[in-house]
């Protein structure tokens, strides 16, 4: 078995975030790219969907792997998470400063008023 790490993966639960920015995918969507740029993270692909009556998913494909974001208005809470891989040995520190930093944007951006991460090497 190879036991050789591949990335950095961060799990986001941000709660008590203002209802208003989870409710419609177009802010999701907003909130995802900025994240992204933010962190200088590279968009390959993304897909996002509106749920009824409110509420929002969406994926983006990254270069350096993806990030996921789930939202429950009703709940006021987000379910988020970042997976940067290394490229090489090398790259450790950099995945995870980008990881990191796609963590602060999506927390600045969704405004919990708490916060729950948990950060592997994987």
């Amino acid at each position: 078995m190879n036991n050789k790490k591949m990335g950095v993966h961060i799990l986001l639960d941000l709660l008590g975030c203002p209802g208003e920015k989870l409710k419609d995918v177009e802010t999701v969507k907003e909130i995802c790219f900025k994240t992204a740029e933010d962190a200088g993270l590279s968009t390959l692909k993304s897909t996002f969907h509106q749920f009824k009556p409110h509420g929002a998913t969406g994926t983006v494909l990254l270069a350096e792997s993806h990030m996921h974001v789930h939202t429950w208005p009703e709940h006021k809470s987000v379910a988020a998470d970042v997976f940067c891989c290394f490229l090489n040995e090398g790259n450790i520190p950099k995945a995870k400063e980008k990881a990191e930093k796609a963590c602060e944007s999506l927390i600045r951006n969704f405004q919990p008023e708490e916060v729950f991460k948990d950060v592997k090497i994987r």
